[in-house]
């Protein structure tokens, strides 16, 4: 379930000591990839983004990564 999905989206972001906020999550859920595995990559590819542009992992940075994953035809 989605509710599901969204706490292990927390404990993993926990886990890896990102600070994620629920509404991330929440976006992530309802414009990303639905399985678990390419939910979970997505964090992981997107904690690297965050550090590489030195921006902190919030909704219009998931959204422009996002959208440039779309536009480069991943």
């Amino acid at each position: 379930s989605d509710t599901e999905k969204a706490a292990a989206l927390a404990a993993y972001a926990a886990q890896r000591g990102l600070p994620i906020g629920d509404d991330v999550i929440g976006y992530l859920l309802a414009h990303g990839r639905r399985d678990m595995p390419a939910l979970l990559a997505t964090l992981s590819a997107l904690d690297r983004h965050s550090l590489a542009v030195r921006r902190p992992i919030t909704i219009p940075l998931l959204r422009d990564w996002l959208q440039r994953d779309l536009e480069l035809g991943r």
